[in-house]
């Protein structure tokens, strides 16, 4: 990982859907999953605890970016203890 990409991981915030329609905060993703920011910083990668990519996704500023775009919410137990 080049010191440039760490920098921007650790800069990252916002919201992704997960595989099952859930919305997560990219800055806790639970299941001791780890988000890190796409190529193109439009979208996120999220990191398996063996640091394999499981699953990439839109990266959404906030939740109200995410209504605006007529995507569905579906709450997951960490939305209530991020900020926005």
């Amino acid at each position: 990982m080049t010191t440039q990409r760490a920098v921007a991981i650790s800069a990252i915030n916002g919201f992704f859907v997960d595989w099952n329609g859930v919305t997560r905060p990219v800055s806790n993703p639970g299941a001791g999953y780890k988000c890190v920011p796409g190529v193109d910083s439009r979208f996120v990668e999220v990191l398996g605890s063996d640091g394999g990519v499981i699953h990439e996704a839109d990266l959404w500023a906030s939740l109200d970016d995410l209504k605006a775009a007529g995507v569905p919410i579906k709450h997951s137990y960490s939305i209530a203890n991020s900020a926005e």
